[in-house]
């Protein structure tokens, strides 16, 4: 099962979701950013029960330290996309 994990990401916190195969969400949570943060969203990941290979990342930047903790954590599948994509596409999606 393939699971896409959204970040909208800030300079002190992260929020995250994570959206099954359906587009439903099926878990969410806010994160600081740091250690102890990125081991909960990875440890929600591994309560989801899914595998990093199966987790597809989206979140709007490259310069982040979560980006290159993703990739320590074994995450293959994690793609930047443009903020300005990102604020084009509310409301489309009913967020």
């Amino acid at each position: 099962m393939s699971v896409y994990m959204g970040i909208d990401w800030s300079v002190k916190k992260h929020d995250v979701a994570f959206i099954n195969e359906a587009g439903s969400i099926i878990a969410r949570l806010t994160i600081p950013h740091q250690a102890s943060g990125f081991e909960k969203l990875n440890k929600t990941r591994e309560q989801l029960d899914v595998a990093t290979a199966d987790c597809l990342v989206g979140l709007e930047t490259a310069h982040n330290l979560l980006i290159d903790y993703l990739w320590g954590q074994g995450y293959e599948q994690v793609y930047v996309i443009p903020p300005s994509v990102v604020k084009s596409s509310r409301g489309r999606y009913g967020n």
